[in-house]
Formats: structure tokens, sequence, C-alpha cells
């Protein structure tokens, strides 16, 4: 600017004081804006229970290598908020002097540390903030960041338009013009301050942005036009028919990995439900809803290409052949041996449908062989509350009855010793009721019961019209 004053040949001292005076406010607003970031971490650090440590500085050459704590390490939160400060490294151990001091409130909030004795950060720190040191950080501050799951309309907007593209907003580790998020493509992303939007975007929006950039500074830096905010479902969709994008926290890559066939649909569900992020990136549940619809429909696509990609190793994707087969529902309540049981109806060139009915039918079979076996316990693998919604719900009188006659033939052996009686419940433990009240009535497996203990475990049986067949042994 002053370059500019004195190409058009303006005296100094006409514009000194106020060039001076507008310094001054910008410093001020970019302070602000620090203080802002501040907050947001801040929030989050009271909110996942982040715990205020010594860290131990040690000082290597213009960077400080930091102890973290253990507790603060196997949460994914902090690891967030040291990347969002300038820790890099092993562990985000490593940090340069001049991020302490530009981070210096933040930091404070983090460490128990005394940095009033580092002279590095000390001047980096007033190079920055000033002499003064009453700011204080309110995490209320950072609410106005948090990001809100909203359905959006697009009236004026084309999602399929050439030039356009998703972008994942970023908490920014240094502000550049003003900007609180930014994003990380082959260049350094911000958006451009003129557009109405610019003071809405919070971190982890996701927003269609225009691809053509408004200007590139040093090659480094590139500003983008914001179209309008969007959708987990738009995003995902746009992504699907191709159009580009800068991922976050929000794994959108998943979506060309699974189109691209990289990754089974599966494997790709599993990924989405155990990131670790998922305990800070907000409204992670609406993007796991939409990632499993579009899931779904590619699997409905592409169902029996899936097939042959999972029957190629049925010990690892019982579970995701069954889900394949639509028998979630209708297998519920069963707990058999399904791995056994899908190897037994596979054959060379099998089509879905016939390996569908073929399965169904084995499962059939199988449990009529175990009810007409009537094994003592056997039938621990029913749970009649859930089947009675299912195909199998017609077996449940015979199971009822099975677990009735083992109940009354087995015999308890009632013990005589030393003036002492004690049951012997080892045969009846192991029967499907018996089991049950063992569990009820919290005896765990100590099969040798005291008659207070035996009283309470006969009350349960005559609850159920359950007989008891009680012998004698005096030896």
């Amino acid at each position: 600017m002053k370059k500019q004053f004195r190409v058009i040949n303006i005296p100094k001292e006409e514009f000194y004081d106020e060039y001076k005076k507008y310094k001054i406010e910008i410093k001020e607003l970019e302070r602000k804006v620090y203080l802002k970031k501040f907050a947001f971490l801040k929030m989050l650090m009271e909110k996942h229970n982040i715990i205020r440590s010594k860290g131990e500085f040690r000082k290597k050459r213009n960077t400080y290598i930091v102890k973290h704590d253990e507790n603060n390490l196997k949460n994914p939160v902090y690891h967030y908020i040291l990347s969002r400060i300038g820790f890099f490294g092993l562990n985000d151990q490593t940090i340069k002097s001049s991020d302490i001091g530009i981070n210096y409130f933040i930091m404070k909030e983090l460490f128990l540390d005394d940095f009033s004795s580092f002279q590095d950060v000390y001047y980096y720190r007033q190079q920055f903030w000033g002499d003064t040191n009453d700011y204080e950080i309110k995490s209320i501050n950072g609410l106005s960041l948090k990001s809100e799951n909203i359905e959006y309309s697009y009236d004026t907007v084309h999602k399929d338009s050439e030039d356009m593209m998703v972008i994942e907003w970023d908490l920014v580790n240094r502000p550049i013009q003003g900007s609180l998020v930014n994003a990380y493509g082959s260049q350094i992303i911000i958006p451009d301050y003129n557009n109405p939007l610019f003071h809405d975007l919070k971190p982890f929006d996701l927003c269609y942005c225009k691809k053509t950039p408004i200007k590139i500074e040093s090659n480094i830096i590139k500003t983008i036009n914001v179209i309008t905010k969007c959708s987990f479902k738009d995003a995902i969709k746009s992504i699907s028919k191709g159009m580009e994008f800068i991922e976050g926290y929000y794994p959108l890559s998943l979506i060309k990995a699974v189109l691209n066939k990289e990754i089974n649909p599966f494997q790709a569900n599993e990924i989405v439900i155990n990131n670790p992020n998922r305990l800070f990136v907000p409204n992670y549940n609406f993007f796991i809803k939409a990632f499993k619809k579009f899931l779904l429909d590619y699997i409905f696509k592409e169902k029996d290409h899936i097939f042959e990609e999972l029957k190629k190793d049925i010990d690892h994707n019982t579970t995701q052949i069954l889900t394949l087969l639509n028998l979630t529902n209708e297998l519920a309540g069963l707990d058999l041996a399904y791995t056994e049981i899908l190897k037994r109806c596979l054959y060379p060139n099998i089509d879905l449908k016939d390996f569908k009915s073929r399965f169904l039918n084995e499962i059939h079979s199988t449990i009529n062989n175990l009810l007409n076996t009537q094994t003592v316990g056997s039938t621990i693998i029913f749970d009649l509350k859930k089947i009675q919604h299912t195909p199998f719900f017609k077996y449940s009188n015979k199971i009822l009855e099975i677990r009735k006659e083992e109940f009354e033939s087995v015999k308890i052996y009632r013990l005589h010793n030393n003036d002492r009686v004690l049951y012997d419940m080892s045969r009846i433990y192991k029967t499907y009721y018996g089991g049950k009240f063992f569990s009820i009535l919290q005896f765990k497996e100590n099969l040798i019961l005291k008659p207070d203990e035996f009283k309470k475990f006969k009350d349960f049986s005559h609850k159920l019209n359950l007989k008891m067949q009680i012998i004698d042994n005096k030896n």
C-alpha cells in the first residue's frame, strides 16, 4: 500500500498516521480471528475431556520436542487439535517456536509448562500479540463454528456443471485473509472474502465451489468462489457421477474406491463406521446414513459381481454374504454355523438366486436335524422372541416341548454330607432352562447349591410349571 502511495506521489506525512491506524486495526482483527479459532479448539477440549498436562518442552534448533500425556494421545480429538496449531512429526511431538508464540493462548490451555522462560517463544508472542497478556479464551465463543446438518435447496445451482467441485472446509492452521477455513489440494485453497457465504463457512462444511480460481497468489494460495453449502446426500451423489472433490474428515474417497471396485461395499462400510474421527466430526451419523444409502443402491446394481467376489472367501465374508442375500431379518433369532452351511450350498457357476434358495432349504434341514436329535441344551441357539416374525417361527412349539422335556428328564442329586444338604446341579445346568435360571439368579458356574439357593431355583421352575427329578444320594 505504501508503494502505491509513492507511485501517485502522495507525501508520507499525509497518509502515514491513517496508514498506521489501519495496520493496527488489521492486526487486531487478525488476533480476533485467532481467538475465535482458539475458542473452537477449547470447546473440543472440554467436550472430549482433553487433559491439561506437562509437555516438558525440549529445545532442538528452532523447534521444541514435546512429551504428550498418554491418555491424550489415545484421543483422536487431541491429534486434531495439535495439527491445527502447528505440531508435526512422529506422534505430533514437534512444533516450531514461532507456532508456540502465535498459538500462545491455546498452548497455555493445553500444557502446564511455563513458557515465559523460552526467549524465542516470547519474541514471537510479543511480535504477534504485543505486550498484553489478558486475552481470555471462552469456549462458548466457539459454538458459532459448529457445523449443523441442514438439507439445502439448490434453486439456481447446476450440480452437474463441469466447473464445479465439492470441497470439505477445514479449520485453518494459520488464518489467511481473515478466513477461518481452508482446504488442501495441490495448493492451499481459501474462499473468496467477497462471497456472501465467507463469514458463514465453518470447519467440516461441505460446499459446491467453482473449480476455476478467482486468483492464485505466489502459486501457492488459490482463492475460489463458493456456490452453496451441500448435503451429504448430494455430495455423495455428485461425486459418484464423477465430480471432483477435496476430502477432509468425511471419507469421500471411499465413494470412488467402491465404484472403481478397489474395495467391496462391506469393507467400505466397516471403514466408515469404525472411523476414529467420528468422535468429533460433526453430524457424522448423518454422513453414515447417506453413505449406507449409496452402498445399498450400489449393492442392488452390482450384487452378482459382489457375490462372485465374496464367495471366494466364505470364511471371512459370511456376514457380508448374508447381508447380500438380504437375510439379516429372516435369520434373526438363530445362532447357526452359517459359514459351514454356506459352504455346503456352494457349487461352480451357481447364481445368487439359486444360492439363496438352496441356503434357506439347508437352514430348514439343519434345524430339523437338530430338533430330531434332541441333544441336551441344543435349543439354546434359538431366540423365540426374535424368530416370531420369521419363517422359522413354525418350529417354536417343538422347541418349547424339547426344552420342557430335557429339563424334566434330568436328575438332580441331593447330597448328604456331615449333616449338610447340597444339590448337584451339574446335569440340569446344561439344559436350556437350567442355564437361564443360573444366569438370572447370578449363580455363575457354582454347580453345587445350598438349600436356600436351591429354593430360589425351584421357585423359578414352579413359575413355569416345570417339574424336577430330585434323587437322594447318601454316599
